[in-house]
């Protein structure tokens, strides 16, 4: 399947500095990469967060779309 996205110039550059330079087209593959992933670890059940490197100060992802995944987890399992 093939679409369009329109994302910000500035942010597309951004991301290629953070990147150390990808092209634009291998980093939104990537996002979608990461976005799958965050899909099936919340059809796991799994909340998505990060953390320092010590495992500490954990910050969870706030996204509509895994959040009705794990609500759909919850009406499923009562």
């Amino acid at each position: 399947m093939e679409f369009r996205l329109k994302v910000p110039e500035q942010v597309i550059r951004e991301w290629q500095t953070d990147s150390n330079g990808m092209e634009a087209p291998d980093l939104l593959n990537d996002a979608m990469k990461l976005f799958n992933w965050a899909v099936m670890e919340s059809k796991e059940g799994r909340v998505i967060q990060s953390t320092d490197d010590l495992g500490q100060n954990a910050a969870r992802v706030h996204l509509p779309s895994l959040e009705r995944i794990a609500q759909r987890n919850i009406d499923t399992a009562a």
